[in-house]
């Protein structure tokens, strides 16, 4: 049995390193860069930005941080991943947010923030509802597991670089076009149960393949069939919307020369044909969300040059970002973490005095032996410990 319960344990161990180094490789997918420095005293750029929601509920102040002070100082706090956006300063250790910037002041880690005096946030930066975690025109949370897909508007000057659904685009709203996949019919003759097969077994199995079939693989991936009416993802790299194509007569003039397809947004527009009378009788005073090839940059680049003086040509240089490239802020790769967590623990020891790192290791020791003795009844019966149980056991270590 002493053997049995030692095989389960380094099996236990194995398991749990495993799923630690899976989660360490997954965290620096996500987190790639190295957050050591705050965007607040390099100004307006275009950088990836959250929305600190939290801070919101307590300032009374839409915010937007960098993604180095999302990580070192609201990593706790309820974010909104907003992506890319223009010309905005980070607003973490400003009046905007609760509390300072533990990037640009580390000394703050170990006062009282109460004392801290705030800086003045940039009086440029703008906020629309995606700040307060709403995007598109239906103006609702972006659910990634529901949500079709949503399209970046590269102007910005009418929706500030909304996100969009593609129903939405063309004014339907995302509850009401079902876009599942449908299966085909299932012969489910062959599948019969053999007679004299018990009626709880047969009841069982009808019920996992009902579970089964609820949702189906096309579900589980994301797929969802074709929007009628709307072009392929494959056919065009980004939009200008139809709220910034209303504003901006230049974008007709883009249209028609770069010969782009396009959608026209038709507020409550219904399915199967329902529309059609309105729009016969409304013709042509719809707006129109237009869609950019891959090589529209360069179109419109080579236009620039050309006709630098001209109504467009003026348009395209005061938004310089439509024929040239835009480059995202990013800071530096982390590359120095290849470090696993007990790696730089073990780095951590080394750094600090002789003594306390004694200490630290008797103390290590102790827990280590302790918690060995809880987990032993656990592996010589297979149970499986419980997350009440592990909190149970370290409030007792803390007492003791």
């Amino acid at each position: 049995m002493r053997t049995l319960a030692m095989i389960i344990s380094m099996a236990t161990l194995i398991d749990y390193i495993e799923a630690q180094q899976a989660l360490e490789k997954e965290a620096k997918e996500l987190m790639p860069y190295d957050p050591k420095e705050c965007t607040f005293s390099i100004g307006p750029l275009r950088q990836d930005l959250y929305a600190c929601l939290s801070c919101y509920r307590k300032t009374g102040q839409l915010n937007s941080v960098c993604y180095a002070c999302s990580i070192k100082c609201h990593a706790s706090h309820d974010l909104v991943e907003l992506f890319t956006k223009r010309n905005r300063t980070c607003d973490c250790g400003t009046t905007r947010v609760d509390g300072p910037c533990f990037v640009r002041y580390p000394k703050w880690n170990n006062l009282d923030v109460k004392d801290y005096s705030p800086d003045i946030p940039d009086s440029s930066n703008k906020y629309s509802h995606n700040f307060e975690g709403r995007f598109c025109e239906c103006d609702m949370p972006y659910n990634p597991l529901s949500d079709s897909n949503m399209i970046q508007c590269t102007l910005g000057v009418a929706c500030d670089e909304d996100w969009y659904h593609e129903e939405c685009i063309m004014g339907y709203t995302p509850t009401t076009v079902d876009r599942r996949p449908t299966g085909n019919g299932v012969d489910k003759l062959n599948d019969l149960d053999e007679p004299g097969m018990d009626a709880e077994s047969d009841l069982r199995n009808k019920t996992v393949e009902k579970n089964e079939s609820t949702i189906s693989d096309d579900e589980i991936s994301g797929n969802l069939l074709p929007l009628e009416g709307f072009p392929s993802l494959e056919t065009f790299e980004t939009i200008i919307c139809w709220k910034c194509y209303n504003k901006c007569p230049e974008v007709k003039v883009i249209e028609s020369l770069l010969e782009c397809d396009f959608v026209e947004h038709i507020p409550n527009r219904q399915m199967q044909g329902s529309e059609e009378p309105l729009r016969k009788k409304l013709k042509g005073d719809y707006t129109k969300t237009i869609f950019l090839k891959s090589n529209y940059k360069e179109k419109l680049k080579a236009y620039m040059n050309d006709n630098p003086e001209t109504k467009l040509g003026k348009f395209l240089m005061k938004y310089p970002f439509l024929y040239e490239e835009d480059p995202v802020y990013r800071p530096e790769l982390d590359e120095d973490d290849t470090s696993s967590v007990f790696e730089l623990g073990v780095q951590k020891l080394n750094s600090v005095p002789a003594d306390q790192a004694a200490k630290g290791l008797a103390a290590y020791s102790q827990i280590k032996s302790k918690l060995t003795e809880f987990l032993k009844p656990f592996a010589e019966t297979g149970k499986i410990v419980t997350e009440d149980e592990v909190k149970a056991f370290f409030t007792n270590i803390k007492k003791s």
